[in-house]
C-alpha cells in the first residue's frame, strides 16, 4: 500500500542519473526476467517491491537510510555482482575486489551481500565458471579441455580438474562422455 501510494505520478522517464542505482535497477530487473522466463520458484513479491523501492529511491521519493531502501540496495547490488560475475567469469584474474571496485563498493560490503546465499562470492565465481565449463564439455566435443578451463576462467588444468571434480563428482573428461553417450 505504501510503495503504491509512494509510486503514484512516477514518471516514466529515466530512472535517476545515478550510474550505481542505473546498474543495479537493471541487473535486478534482468535478474527477475531470467527467473521468470526459467519459471524458478523465487519469491517474486519480494522482488518486485525490492525493484519499486530502488524506482521510488532513484526518483528521491524515499530516503536512503530507510531498512526498505537498505534491503532494496542489497537485493540489487548482488544481482549487479552477479551480472559482474557472469560477464567476466571467463577472466581467470576476476577476484571479489576487482568486483566490489567495479560496482563502486567496498570489498567487505562486497562480502556481505553474499552472506545470506550461502555461498561467497569467490565461490559463486567457481561455481559460475564450473558451469560454463560442463555447458562447453557437452556442446563442443572436440575443443581440448585445457582450452575449456581456460574458456571458462580457470587458471590453470590441474585447478579446473580439482573444482570440477569437487562439484560434480566425475572428471571433466567423463562428464563429456556422459554427455556424448546421452
Amino acid at each position: 500500500e505504501n510503495l503504491v501510494r509512494l509510486a503514484r505520478g512516477l514518471s516514466p522517464s529515466l530512472l535517476s542519473d545515478n550510474p550505481r542505482l542505473k546498474t543495479i535497477i537493471s541487473a535486478s530487473l534482468a535478474a527477475l526476467a531470467a527467473d521468470c522466463a526459467k519459471n524458478l520458484d523465487n519469491d517474486f513479491d519480494l522482488a518486485v517491491d525490492h525493484l519499486a523501492q530502488l524506482a521510488l529511491l532513484a526518483q528521491g521519493r524515499i530516503r536512503h537510510g530507510s531498512p526498505e531502501s537498505r534491503a532494496a540496495l542489497r537485493f540489487g547490488f548482488l544481482h549487479a555482482a552477479r551480472d559482474v560475475l557472469a560477464r567476466n567469469m571467463h577472466r581467470p584474474n576476476l577476484t571479489p575486489a576487482a568486483v566490489a571496485a567495479e560496482l563502486g563498493i567496498s570489498p567487505r560490503k562486497l562480502h556481505l551481500l553474499f552472506e545470506p546465499t550461502g555461498m561467497s562470492c569467490a565461490r559463486t565465481l567457481t561455481a559460475m565458471r564450473a558451469a560454463e565449463a560442463l555447458r562447453l564439455l557437452r556442446n563442443a566435443p572436440m575443443q581440448p579441455v585445457a582450452e575449456i578451463a581456460q574458456a571458462s576462467g580457470f587458471d590453470s588444468s590441474a585447478t579446473f580438474y580439482r573444482v570440477f571434480r569437487n562439484l560434480y563428482g566425475i572428471t571433466p573428461g567423463d562428464a563429456r562422455t556422459a554427455a556424448v553417450l546421452a
